[in-house]
Order: C-alpha cells, then structure tokens, then sequence
C-alpha cells in the first residue's frame, strides 16, 4: 500500500457553508495524528482535484447529516488534547442600596479535560470499476454514503453522551394518554434547571415516537391550532416552547426526553475532518481512508435533566 495524498479540513472550517479548495492544507502524520504543514496544495500535486472533490462531498454529506451536533456546545480544536473551562450562570445581587457594595459573587469554573478520538470510513474502486462509465457516480455515491455513516456514528455517540446524565425525573403521566399535559414536565424541567444555576434550558432531544405522541395530546392540538407540525424533520421549534430547540432522533432508542442548556451540559470536540488518498497496486485499487476526529464530553451534569417515562 502507497499513500499518494492526504488532505486535511480544520475543524473551525467545518462551521462555513462553503469550502475553498485553496484553503486545504497538506497534513503531515505524527504518530498517527495529521498535522497541518506549510504549502498550500497546488496544482502539482497529484489526484488533488479529485481527492478535494471527495473530501467536499464527504464533509458536507456529513454536515447535511448530522443532527445531534445541535445539542451540544462545540469546541472547535485541531489538537488531540482538550483543556476548557465551563461556567455555570451568574446570580446578581438584588435591591442594592445606596453605598453599599454588591457582594462579590463565586462561579468557579467546572474543568473539563478529554482527549478527541477518530471514527473513520474507508472508500475503494477497483480498477475493473473504474473502466466503465458510471465510476464517477460510483464514487460519489461512496462519498455521499461515507458522509452519513460518519454522522451516524457521530450522533450515536453524542446520544449516549446526552443519556449519561445523572439528573433524571420522571414524567407526571403517560404521554399516550391525549389528557396528559406535557407542558407540566417541560416545567417541571425548566424549574430545575434554573434552580441548579444553569440558565435556561434551549434544547429538547427525543425520539420520533416521543414527539408524534407529543404532538397528539389535546392539550398541545388546543394550543398549536393552525400549526402543522413537521414530524418528518429533525429540528423544529414549538410556538409554545419559546427559545428551545427540539431534535428528533432515534439515536434515543428509549421513551427518554433530554432536555438541557447546550452551552453547559455537553461539549462536542471537533477536531479535523481528513481523507487520504493511496493505491494498493497488488489488489489493483485506488482507495480513500476517511477520519473525523471528535468527542462528546459530559460538562456539567445539573444543566440537562432526562425525562423518563414518557410512553409508559
């Protein structure tokens, strides 16, 4: 096996709509790790055109795909390492009096240190492929589903980061039940969350059984009369639920809702997205190795609160 290219994607580019070729930067491996080096890639390097082509569509297929990123904070990173700190909200001082000093207030900071580790797709074309005419819908194709297996596995991991909190309640009745009144445990939620000093809670992630089920109740149709929910997307907001976010994924496999403050409760590391391009000239194939390099990381566990037994 020869490698021939490897390209890298920094993670702070993963935040624009658009990539410019011109901005790739050659990586170098450092035990195992790529590192960006000097030079821009130009037109003598080899299969540059193509392995950018592939990168892009990996990446944006990715991106396109990945639903649970909205759930979390992300640090974008380019090293493997990560050291960041994470304050709980402030609580000013009431009725302050004329003269008098406002008490000096303590929010020490939740520490957080994690290391990134990479999920990784591997994409071949043998040569007797690559001699008919659909080769470059083939590989596209590849690219496209090498996107969104890598956001598959990226969302399952941030799921079971969201499903590791501590701070469970369970719901007051059976959402199946068209009586229930959700907005009872979205409160109850909402509650606690502030009163554990971590703001307002912006994000509510469960399945797609949980909020068909939501959406049915009596008391959710009287308020939304009018609205058409969307139960075919994966993020909507609520009238009824002003500032929160709602994501449906059945990366939730249980009848659990997770209900938080993305900025305080998980941190999503995001490191480099890299492709490298090499032939195996004994097996006659050219091949892409694809690696995201990433972590999901509990960061205060009172910012998110799991609703459990929704569908009992």
């Amino acid at each position: 096996m020869s490698s021939k290219q490897v390209l890298m994607v920094p993670a702070s580019f993963l935040v624009n709509k658009t990539l410019n070729p011109k901005m790739f930067r050659k990586a170098a491996f450092v035990e195992d790790f790529p590192v960006a080096a000097p030079g821009m890639i130009n037109s003598k390097d080899a299969t540059s055109i193509s392995a950018i082509d592939t990168l892009t569509d990996v990446i944006a297929a990715e991106r396109t795909a990945t639903i649970l990123t909205q759930a979390c904070r992300i640090k974008p990173t380019s090293i493997l390492d990560v050291s960041m700190r994470i304050r709980g909200t402030r609580k000013a001082q009431r009725e302050v009096e004329e003269f008098q000093e406002a008490n000096i207030t303590k929010t020490p900071p939740k520490r957080l240190d994690f290391r990134l580790i990479k999920n990784m797709d591997h994409i071949v074309a043998s040569d007797e492929s690559q001699m008919i005419p659909e080769t470059l819908m083939t590989l596209s194709d590849d690219a496209q589903d090498s996107g969104e297996a890598l956001a598959s596995t990226k969302d399952e991991l941030i799921a079971e980061e969201l499903l590791s909190g501590t701070q469970t309640l369970p719901s007051l009745a059976s959402w199946n039940v068209t009586s229930t009144n959700p907005y009872k445990d979205f409160n109850a939620v909402f509650r606690k969350i502030r009163k554990n000093l971590c703001g307002r809670a912006n994000v509510a992630v469960a399945n797609s059984d949980v909020w068909t089920a939501f959406f049915s109740l009596d008391k959710v149709n009287g308020v939304l009369k009018g609205v058409e929910p969307h139960l075919t997307q994966t993020m909507f907001t609520v009238p009824t639920l002003p500032g929160v976010t709602c994501l449906s994924t059945d990366e939730f496999e249980n009848d659990n809702m997770v209900i938080a403050n993305r900025r305080m409760y998980c941190v999503l590391g995001q490191g480099p997205i890299t492709i490298e391009q090499y032939r195996a000239s004994t097996s006659s194939y050219d091949g892409w190795l694809v690696r995201d390099y990433m972590k999901a990381q509990l960061a205060i566990d009172k910012a998110g609160v799991i609703l459990t037994g929704l569908l009992r």
